[in-house]
């Protein structure tokens, strides 16, 4: 038994050491005779060894061709994380140099034994037909077939003999022997209909039936009789197509008008009117003429008089006006009278920002639409600069600093009356103590401001310039 057992180990490792040196012999390029000789050592999975050591040296699959083959550097392999399973990308068809190595690959791979060498005990001699014409020529058989042949009428008739209609399973608890009678089976007539309407049909013999049967009679025997073709088909096809308001009217029954979703409310979009409305809320005037009282405190009222009499003072002798000055500020001392007031008042600074210069470039931001539109309207430009002198006089606190869009049309309008309080040339627009020019008229109808009340508000500044 030991010597048997050694001798079987020696010829598996003889054989293995045989299939070996033929992918090893194939792995290069080899005549035909070469190749029959290692072919009948190889099995289906080491010719696929071969197959992919010549694709590792960069030739051509089939081992009679000598032409190379282009390794694409490519990811070889994909994850499919979902799934969790592993991909290659690379085709077999890749490793080939053309199509006909690919099928010449194939029909020897189907020639050869699945089982390896050293399973099937020993070598058998066999010539392999390395032509790939037979395998492409039944592909071309195999695909292009688009009719069927039948068989013959008898052998149809003798194997539906044996056709079984009806059965049931029977149950567990049953005899196994027990079975449908054939008193039974012509009792139920739809089953007896139907096998005397497949006879008649295959044997050609016209057999009883109903109305219902004799519409596919011409069909079935059409096809028996190999006489239908395609045409008819789809000519068939045509005549029994719909017209669109037919096949609207099924899709519109197949679904209730109860389940419809309800379509969507649509909203009609505010008109550009109403956000330029001139409606004016209850308490609007109030509201700022407090908030102009908190505005205007004694620093603007000083600086407002200095600057009128500042330029009442323009058209006087240099040496007067000179000599005026230097009287002020011998009564001023150190403190220029004209110094800006912001500077003169303290407020702690936060993150090292002065709180006092924040307040006075968010209310200018907010009034600089406004005044472009007042400016537009006056056909001026040029006195933003002395309109932000003025705002800076003003008391801001963090409750009036922030303005709506209408209020900041009617702050735009005040402090240009404050602006031409001391700038004469500003003082055409306004004809009189209680009447506007006309283009300041226009600005007030497009932002909707009341002047009887434009007028009550200035009072409460101009009462103080007096």
């Amino acid at each position: 038994m030991i010597k048997e057992e050694e001798d079987r180990l020696a010829k598996e490792q003889r054989l293995r050491k045989a299939v070996y040196n033929a992918i090893v012999t194939l792995s290069e390029c080899v005549v035909e005779a070469t190749l029959q000789k290692m072919l009948n050592s190889l099995d289906q999975n080491s010719w696929m060894e071969v197959i992919e050591e010549r694709y590792l040296g960069r030739m051509c699959g089939f081992p009679l061709c000598a032409n190379s083959v282009e390794v694409k550097n490519s990811q070889k392999y994909r994850i499919d994380l979902k799934n969790k399973k592993v991909f290659e990308r690379s085709a077999e068809i890749d490793k080939f140099c053309s199509q006909e190595c690919f099928f010449r690959s194939a029909s020897v791979r189907t020639q050869l034994d699945t089982e390896p060498l050293w399973i099937r005990g020993g070598e058998q001699v066999k010539v392999f037909d390395l032509n790939a014409g037979n395998i492409r020529q039944q592909q071309q058989d195999t695909c292009g077939r688009s009719t069927f042949e039948f068989k013959e009428d008898e052998q149809l008739v003798t194997l539906l003999e044996n056709l079984k209609i009806g059965d049931s399973a029977e149950s567990d608890n049953e005899d196994n022997d027990d079975k449908i009678s054939t008193d039974e089976e012509k009792k139920d007539q739809a089953h007896e209909e139907f096998y005397n309407l497949c006879c008649s049909y295959l044997t050609m013999r016209p057999a009883v039936s109903n109305t219902e049967e004799t519409i596919f009679v011409p069909t079935i025997k059409g096809i028996v009789e190999g006489t239908v073709t395609e045409k008819e088909i789809e000519t068939d096809k045509k005549h029994k197509q719909l017209s669109q308001n037919e096949k609207l009217a099924c899709i519109r029954n197949k679904y209730h008008p109860n389940k419809l979703r309800r379509p969507p409310k649509i909203i009609k979009a505010k008109s550009l009117s109403s956000q330029l409305s001139h409606k004016v809320p209850e308490n609007f005037y109030e509201g700022f003429k407090k908030t102009l009282s908190e505005w205007c405190g004694p620093e603007t009222i000083s600086y407002l008089q200095y600057r009128r009499r500042m330029d009442l003072s323009d058209g006087e002798d240099e040496v007067v006006t000179e000599a005026r000055s230097i009287t002020a500020q011998l009564y001023a001392g150190d403190n220029f009278i004209n110094k800006r007031i912001e500077r003169d008042m303290f407020l702690p600074s936060i993150d090292n920002l002065d709180q006092t210069k924040q307040r006075i470039w968010i209310l200018a931001d907010l009034l600089k639409p406004s005044w472009r539109l007042l400016e537009e309207k006056l056909n001026i430009n040029g006195y933003g600069q002395q309109a932000l002198e003025i705002v800076s006089t003003f008391h801001l606190s963090a409750a009036n600093v922030i303005l709506e869009r209408k209020t900041c049309d009617l702050a735009v309008a005040v402090i240009f009356r404050l602006l031409a309080y001391y700038d004469r040339s500003l003082m055409d627009f306004y004809p009189s103590g209680s009447a506007v020019s006309s283009k300041i008229m226009q600005y007030f109808e497009q932002t909707g401001c009341d002047v009887k009340c434009y007028f009550e508000i200035l009072s409460t500044v101009m009462n103080k310039l007096e």
